[in-house]
């Protein structure tokens, strides 16, 4: 008889004579990492089927330990400073979000069973050793700031992932950007020039407020707290710099914080109009956006109620704000410049 018990098998193997063997095979499923107990035992007999006196019954257990070769499923969770779901191009020490909870779902024989951990370090999770199969990742958004879920998050907030034998399933990851701050709040900017970014900021009040740090894409660029002086604008010079993403941290007198912010260092250019030829362009809902074109000198922007601002968004990562001329019209602004062919112009009031 050949018996297993993870396989819910008893079979009657019949008579062997004396050296004979014979080969059983079974299909079933055993979970990977559990140990798999088969037992063959037996009478001896003559060759009429007697038991044969004398001779003990047979009785012979084998053990294997079944391994598929596990799996991993892991990520990170991270404050998304560059607002593109890709944690590849940020520095995870600093903006990684420890002590998040992620919480896995298997089905293993109809049953859902959930499997919890929480990121560590540079906002790292894992979970290891599961057998191949597929699975189900949310995270639990209430283990995070309640200020990263003032705006969407940059990532899915849950994935259906399979696992192969032996097999890593990478890049389900979370992103999160910080919400303008709720301590009294800040009119942040970051300007391009020779000599570094100058960054400066307008406190809306400074009621509770202790003082400030900033943040050049995700380090802390200022060694001492900025002491809140009651002044009505603050600013300081990033001489390391000449791009970036910036946010302000305030600090409130109980020692918590809000970041505001990011915003992205703007170079300022001038681009004073050089006359003709002109092309005249009217902005709608207060906006106007173009490709500047060959052969033309200059630029009329018409059609704003208040004062226009004039980017080059030609490289994303590196505006520049253009400098011309303003006018004042008869219902309203009008802004007049010149800029290269080409570039991709957006103005807006």
């Amino acid at each position: 008889m050949l018996k297993d018990d993870d396989l819910g098998l008893l079979v009657n193997l019949g008579t062997l004579a004396s050296g004979d063997t014979v080969n059983h095979q079974a299909p079933g499923f055993i979970q990977s990492g559990y140990t798999n107990i088969g037992w063959a035992f037996g009478t001896p007999a003559d060759g009429s089927g007697n038991a044969i006196v004398g001779l003990a019954p047979v009785d012979h257990d084998d053990e294997a330990m079944v391994d598929t070769g596990s799996g991993t499923l892991e990520g990170s969770i991270w404050q998304d400073f560059s607002n593109d779901g890709d944690p590849d191009n940020e520095n995870l020490n600093n903006l990684g979000l420890e002590g998040a909870l992620v919480t896995l779902f298997e089905v293993v024989n109809g049953v859902t069973n959930p499997i919890d951990t929480t990121s560590g370090a540079g906002g790292y999770y894992s979970f290891t050793d599961l057998p191949a199969g597929d699975y189900h990742v949310e995270m639990d958004t209430s283990t995070v700031d309640p200020s990263f879920m003032i705006q969407p998050p940059t990532t899915p907030l849950e994935y259906d992932a399979t696992v192969s034998i032996g097999g890593t399933e990478t890049a389900l990851d979370f992103g999160f950007v910080i919400g303008t701050t709720a301590i009294n709040g800040a009119s942040l900017e970051a300007v391009a020039t020779l000599s570094g970014v100058a960054i400066s900021w307008t406190p809306i009040s400074e009621d509770d407020v202790l003082g400030y740090h900033l943040y050049r894409d995700g380090e802390r660029i200022t060694a001492n707290m900025m002491v809140a002086t009651g002044a009505s604008s603050y600013s300081l010079l990033d001489k390391e710099a000449n791009r970036g993403r910036y946010e302000l941290n305030i600090i409130s007198n109980d020692l918590k914080s809000k970041r505001y912010g990011p915003v992205l260092a703007v170079r300022v250019a001038q681009a004073d109009p050089v006359g003709e030829p002109t092309q005249t362009i009217a902005s709608e809902a207060g906006q106007a956006e173009f490709i500047s074109q060959v052969g033309v000198n200059s630029y009329l922007v018409i059609g704003f109620s208040s004062e226009p601002t004039v980017m080059d968004l030609s490289d994303p990562e590196a505006p520049v704000q253009l400098i011309g001329k303003i006018i004042k019209t008869e219902d309203g602004f009008a802004t007049y410049f010149s800029i290269e062919p080409g570039r991709n112009i957006t103005v807006w009031e």
